[in-house]
C-alpha cells in the first residue's frame, strides 16, 4: 500500500537504500533517513535523523560499506557514517553543483554542473583524478564498472572511460537531446534522453541496438530492478522501471525469455 512520508520542506529530488533505511535528499539541502519497517515503526514516519549541512539542492545519493554519500548543489559532497549519522568529510574541488554518484571499489565518482568527473578514495576523501577533458556542458550521470566509467552530459553526448588513465575510451554523439541517466543492462548501456525515449546502446561497439518508447516528455531516472546479472533484461524477473516529465512511471521487460531486444511496459502508474 501507499505510504506518504513527510519530513522535507521543499522537493524530493533523491533516494539511496541501505539495508533496512532508506535515505532522501532535498531540495531543502538536508537529508533524511527513514526505515522500512511497518507503519508505526519507530522511523517509518517520522525520519530517524535529518542530515544536515549542505547550503543547497541534495541532488544525488550513493551508499556504500557503512557510508552514505551526498552531492550538492552546493559543489560539495558529504560523507555520512550509517551508525552515527555524523558527517566523516566534506570533499570539495567541483566549481558548480554535483549532480551524480557512482560507486566502485574504493572509488567514488561525481559529476558536476563544471562539465568535470572526479574520482575520490572513499577512505581518505582524496581527489585521486579528475576526467576533464571530454564533455561541454554539465555532466548528469555517471556509472561505473571497472575498468571502465561511463559519463553523460547535457552535450548530447556519453563518454566511456578508461578509469585507471583518464582517457576516453568511446564517444556516444549521435543522441538529439541531453542525457539525463544511465544504467547497465547486462551487455547494453541505457541511455535516458529528453526526448522520452531509452536508447540501449552496445557496450562494445557503443552503437545503438534499440529505443525504448513510451513516455512522452523527458526520462528522468531509469533502474533495473530484480535478478538482472549478466544477461540484464533478458534474464527471468528482471525489470526496467522508467519515471518521466510525464508523470509517469513504467514497468519494462522481455516479451519471451529470448534474448531480444524489444520490450514492452508491463505497468503504467500516474
Amino acid at each position: 500500500g501507499e505510504r506518504r512520508l513527510k519530513a522535507h520542506r521543499d522537493r524530493v529530488l533523491c533516494l539511496a537504500a541501505a539495508g533496512d533505511v532508506v535515505y532522501s535528499g532535498g531540495a531543502d539541502g538536508v537529508v533524511c533517513k527513514w526505515s522500512l519497517g511497518p507503519p508505526g515503526a519507530r522511523g517509518a514516519e517520522v525520519p530517524l535523523a535529518v542530515l544536515q549541512g549542505h547550503t543547497d539542492w541534495v541532488a544525488c545519493l550513493a551508499v556504500g560499506d557503512g557510508w552514505a554519500m551526498s552531492g550538492s548543489w552546493d559543489g560539495s559532497v558529504r560523507q555520512w557514517d550509517l551508525a552515527s549519522d555524523r558527517c566523516l568529510r566534506t570533499l570539495r574541488g567541483h566549481t558548480d553543483a554535483v549532480y551524480a554518484l557512482a560507486l566502485a571499489p574504493g572509488v567514488m565518482f561525481s559529476g558536476s554542473r563544471d562539465c568535470t568527473v572526479r574520482a575520490w578514495d572513499t577512505a581518505t576523501g582524496e581527489c585521486i583524478r579528475v576526467y576533464g577533458s571530454g564533455h561541454t556542458a554539465a555532466v548528469s550521470a555517471v556509472v561505473a564498472r571497472d575498468p571502465l566509467l561511463y559519463t553523460a552530459s547535457w552535450d548530447k553526448t556519453v563518454r566511456v572511460w578508461d578509469m585507471a588513465s583518464g582517457k576516453v575510451r568511446n564517444v556516444v554523439a549521435s543522441l538529439p537531446r541531453p542525457v539525463l541517466a544511465l544504467a547497465l543492462d547486462g551487455p547494453a548501456l541505457l541511455v535516458s534522453v529528453s526526448d522520452g525515449t531509452v536508447r540501449a546502446v552496445d557496450l562494445d561497439s557503443m552503437a545503438e541496438i534499440h529505443a525504448y518508447r513510451r513516455h512522452k516528455q523527458a526520462v528522468n531516472g531509469l533502474a533495473m530492478v530484480g535478478p538482472c546479472g549478466a544477461e540484464g533484461l533478458g534474464a527471468e524477473g528482471c525489470e526496467m522501471w522508467t519515471c518521466g516529465d510525464d508523470g509517469i512511471l513504467v514497468r519494462w521487460r522481455r516479451r519471451t525469455a529470448e534474448l531480444e531486444v524489444a520490450a514492452r511496459p508491463v505497468a503504467t502508474a500516474n
